[in-house]
Order: structure tokens, then C-alpha cells, then sequence
């Protein structure tokens, strides 16, 4: 009885999601990602069928920096190119998305003149354009080279290896490699015959050791001159960013392999700080597009701009009037890259808000790219139809469950090395030691300042003081103080300077034994020329030195130098 009712109501369910999924309209998408990318979550295939399931008429494949996937996804969808549009594809597979397909890529672009970096949506492009293929294998080649420096910084530094294969999974399951990627990579660590062989037992714990080393980092990396230190193992802020090409270098490319440029996500264009600092994002965004329709009207171009996306949500009115003002032709696109943590994204609409029904850009290309065709609806909610709650509870329900499954997948991989092979240290002892050296290095610096700001002090108090008997007097107390003071600074200077005569193995290590030395002997000096100063005017005024210890205050301080 009991299993019959709960057929009953599974088959309510899906009856309801049938209803709730046969409501959505024909749209379209020109802006989403594949494994290609390395942020990108569906295989192509997958994007494909996506595409169908959710009654697009239109998909384009944009990954970042690599057209493989698009040129892939004509193959599959055995595209034929309508007669009047380059670039444009007629589907003949029918197991995938709707009439046409659209060739894409998503290049990251750079601008010196405004110092700014953006993101270039290009479509309907000659697939088989040698120039812009190997223009996307060099950025890749350079974006790889950055991933592998940033693991060898971590080997050689933590001693934490990484095999080429995890650092690829690692790199084409996240976004970006994040500590939060490598505590989990530490977890699942497999040794290079691919017995598992984790560092950590949880994340948490790698989390608990990284961020105290990274702290002292960060201070001693400013300090490095000081200490006479090196900032190799410091580590990554010595990783160069990847020197993206400018769009002076990309629009031509463009043009050649007969493709149409539409800037994506404008609202996430990287402005200079003195940019940011000077204008509002909007006056930002106007001066670059203004900038930016010089360069194509030199090259003769038509440009799309992207107005309905994620990026630009609730703000879609303010960048489809900066279309209109700059002569770009509106476009839209999900930008999508997976499941994500919001549970709303989904190919075809704008974080599940509302669905792509219309796009301007769209039209332009499978238009043969008629400027007069182009076209500006009255207002841009003309372009989109929200979706109804409903409707937007039943998918992000389900994208919650996928989520979940993810989640307890990743958690029972870990559970199932940690039970199999226990716990390994994780090997943080070479930068840990270098971080003791180095804080003795910079505690000695500390006694050094100490001194000499006591010593500034003390010599006004003694000036001072040398002018009358009554101001002597007065000052007694805190000149007093300060001798105390001054054999506590030495004989810290001291200990420090043994400890680091014992232990210290860092890089410059016989010239900053060399400098302390020097250093603890000028310290010396000055504080026996006080000393004197200060028996000097106790003489002068006839202060009797029974009132203070002057056994303590004249005895000679032996040096961590000298007992070695």
C-alpha cells in the first residue's frame, strides 16, 4: 500500500515537471561554455542536448580562448552553412538543439591604451582559420604555463607535488584554483603509480596550516631588503598574469577569419584603479564603448554588444541604451559554465529569471549581417519573457539535487582514501623552518629599532637635563627607566643574535651575521657614550651614585659573538 502511494505521487511529480517544462518558448543562446573551457562543466554533447531540452532555436558554443569545442559541435550537429549567412549553420542532427548553430569563442582581451582587460565574445567565424587557431593555442599554452608555475611555487616551497594529471582535473573542475582546490587536492593526493597518498586528512586542516605561513608571507615580503632574504618561496606573487593580447592584435584576427565581435558581461570590464577611482562604472563603460566604436569604425566593423546576461542583471535598460548610443547591436547570452551554487543558472535564460526570446544579434547574423535589418525593439524587456515562479522552483530543485549529489560524491571519495590509506603529514617543514629564520631575522631588526628610538629619547632627556640641577632631578626617574630599558633591548639583541648564529640557514647568511655584528658593536658603543654623558652631569650637579646601581649601569654586556 504504502509503495503504491508513493508511485502515485512520483508520477504526479513528473507529470507536474512535464507541465511545468512544455511552457518554455523558443529561445535562444549565444554565450555558453564546455569542458573546453577550463571553467566549464558539460562536455559538448551534453550542452547540446541541453540546448534541445530547453527549445532553443539558436545555441552558440563560446569557450574561453579555444574554438575545439565549436568546431566540435558543428561536426555533431553536422552542420550545413545557410547559403546567405556566413558563419551560420543549419542543424541536421536531430537529437540536438533546434534550426541553427553559430560557431563561437570567447577571447580575452586586453587594452593599453585604456588599461583596461575584458572579455570578446566572437562569432560565425571561419572555423577553419589557421591565424585565430593559433592565436587561442598561444593564449592556452601561456594560461597552462601559469597553472604549472603556480603548483611548482607550492611543490618546491611545501614540498606538496601534484602530478600533471590531477593539476588538468583540477583546473577543468573549477573555475580557478582556489587554496579551497588544493586543500581538496591535497586530500585526494595519488602518488605517481596512483596509489592514493593524501597529505591531509580534511581540507579544514590543510586550510589551518596554509593560512598562517601565507600571512607571514605577505609581512616579510615587503620586509625582504631588511632581512636580507630572497622571496622565491615566498611564492606566488612572483607568478606573472597571463599577458593577454590587445584588441589592436585581436580585431584584425577577427576581420581575417571573417568572425563578428561582441563584447561580453560589460559590466565586468576590468578598469584601471585610476579609472575606478575617477568615474562610476556607467561613465566608465560609456568612455570604453566610445573608444572602443573608433577602433572598429577604423576597420570598418559591426560590433554586438551583450545586454542580457548575468553579469548585467537588473541593469539590462542602462546597457541597451549604451548599444543604441554606440551603434552595437544588442545581443544576449546565459554565459553559462555548469550547475552552480545559485541553483538558478540554466542555458537559454538569464539566471533563470527570464528566458532569451529575442535576440537583435541573433538576427544580424542569420540575417547575412544587413545593417539595415539591424533592429531596436522599443524597450529591451521586448527581447525576454519572465519566468514564473513555479516554473523556476521546479529547476532550481533539481540543480539543488545535482549539487547534492556532487557533494556527497566528493565526500565519499575522500571518506573512502582516508579509511583505505589513513593519514600522511603533510609536508610543510621546508617553508615552516625558513619562517622561523626569518621572524629571528626580523625580531633582532625589531631590538635594533627599539634601541635607537630609545636612544633618541634619551639623549633630549640628557640635554635637558644638563641645564640645571632641578631639571635632573625631575628626569631622574625616566632616565633611570631608560637604563633598564637599554640592557633589556641589548639582551635581547643578544639572544636573538644566538639563535641565529645556531640556527639560521637562509640565503645572505654571512652577510647578516656580518651586519648584526656590526650593528650590536655600534649599539654598544652609543650605550656606553651615554652612560658617560650621564655620569658627566650626576658629577656636575653632585648626585651621588648610591641612588641608583651603578654596578648594573656600567658593567659591560658580553655578546653571543664573544662567548662563541
Amino acid at each position: 500500500m504504502g509503495k503504491t502511494r508513493k508511485s502515485a505521487k512520483n508520477a504526479g511529480n513528473q507529470h507536474k515537471k512535464k507541465q511545468v517544462y512544455d511552457q518554455t518558448p523558443s529561445c535562444s543562446d549565444v554565450h555558453t561554455h564546455t569542458i573546453r573551457s577550463l571553467d566549464g562543466e558539460f562536455s559538448v554533447s551534453r550542452l547540446l542536448k541541453q540546448a534541445k531540452q530547453n527549445n532553443l532555436y539558436c545555441v552558440s558554443i563560446t569557450d574561453h580562448n579555444n574554438v575545439d569545442g565549436a568546431i566540435k559541435a558543428l561536426r555533431l550537429v553536422k552542420g550545413e552553412e545557410k547559403a546567405d549567412a556566413p558563419g551560420v549553420y543549419a542543424i541536421k542532427e536531430e537529437k540536438y538543439a533546434g534550426r541553427w548553430y553559430i560557431p563561437g569563442v570567447e577571447i580575452t582581451c586586453s587594452d593599453p591604451e585604456t588599461k583596461t582587460s575584458f572579455h570578446l565574445l566572437v562569432h560565425a567565424y571561419d572555423v577553419n582559420n589557421k591565424p585565430l587557431q593559433d592565436k587561442m593555442k598561444e593564449i592556452r599554452k601561456v594560461e597552462r604555463e601559469n597553472y604549472y608555475a603556480f603548483f611548482a611555487v607550492l611543490e618546491r616551497n611545501f614540498g606538496i607535488k601534484f602530478s600533471p594529471a590531477e593539476i588538468i582535473k583540477a583546473s577543468v573542475n573549477n573555475a580557478c584554483i582556489t587554496w579551497k582546490t588544493v586543500a581538496e587536492m591535497a586530500v585526494l593526493h595519488v602518488d605517481e603509480n596512483g596509489k592514493p597518498t593524501p597529505y591531509v586528512s580534511t581540507p579544514e586542516e590543510f586550510m589551518s596550516k596554509i593560512h598562517p605561513l601565507l600571512d607571514d608571507a605577505k609581512y616579510f615580503y615587503k620586509k625582504s631588503k631588511d632581512l636580507m632574504i630572497d622571496v622565491d618561496y615566498f611564492g606566488f606573487n612572483s607568478i606573472q598574469k597571463t599577458p593577454y593580447p590587445s584588441i589592436d592584435e585581436v580585431l584584425p584576427l577577427i576581420k581575417q577569419a571573417n568572425g563578428v565581435p561582441c563584447l561580453a558581461h560589460p559590466s565586468i570590464i576590468k578598469f584601471s584603479k585610476n579609472n575606478s577611482e575617477n568615474f562610476t562604472l556607467h561613465q566608465n563603460v560609456d568612455n570604453f564603448l566610445g573608444h572602443f566604436n573608433k577602433k572598429l569604425k577604423n576597420l570598418n566593423m559591426t560590433a554586438g554588444l551583450e545586454v542580457l546576461c548575468p553579469a548585467n542583471y537588473m541593469n539590462e535598460e542602462f546597457y541597451y541604451d549604451m548599444a543604441k548610443k554606440h551603434n552595437m547591436v544588442p545581443s544576449a547570452g546565459s554565459d553559462i559554465h555548469g550547475i552552480h551554487e545559485s541553483v538558478n543558472h540554466r542555458i537559454g535564460t538569464v539566471k533563470n529569471k527570464y528566458f532569451i526570446t529575442q535576440n537583435p544579434y541573433v538576427s544580424y547574423l542569420i540575417n547575412g549581417r544587413k545593417k539595415e535589418e539591424i533592429y531596436y525593439p522599443k524597450q529591451i524587456s521586448n527581447c525576454y519573457t519572465l519566468i514564473n515562479k513555479e516554473y523556476r522552483k521546479v529547476y532550481a530543485n533539481k540543480n539543488q539535487r545535482i549539487l547534492d549529489l556532487e557533494k556527497l560524491k566528493k565526500a565519499s571519495d575522500l571518506n573512502a582514501v582516508l579509511n583505505k590509506f589513513g593519514n600522511s603529514p603533510l609536508l610543510f617543514d621546508t617553508l615552516t623552518s625558513k619562517m622561523r629564520e626569518v621572524k629571528l631575522r626580523n625580531n633582532l631588526l625589531k631590538s635594533e629599532r627599539s634601541f635607537y628610538s630609545l636612544l633618541e629619547e634619551d639623549k633630549l632627556l640628557l640635554d635637558k637635563s644638563a641645564k640645571k640641577k632641578e631639571f635632573c632631578l625631575d628626569n631622574f626617574e625616566k632616565l633611570q627607566a631608560n637604563y633598564h630599558h637599554y640592557r633589556s633591548v641589548l639582551l635581547n639583541y643578544d639572544y636573538h643574535m644566538e639563535q641565529i648564529i645556531k640556527n639560521d640557514t637562509l640565503e645572505h647568511g654571512e652577510e647578516f651575521k656580518q651586519y648584526m655584528s656590526q650593528a650590536y658593536e655600534n649599539m654598544k658603543n652609543e650605550y656606553q657614550e651615554v652612560v658617560k654623558s650621564r655620569k658627566s652631569i650626576y658629577t656636575q650637579f653632585d648626585i651621588k651614585f648610591s641612588s641608583f646601581d651603578k654596578k648594573e649601569v656600567e658593567a659591560p654586556i658580553k655578546t653571543a659573538l664573544e662567548i662563541i
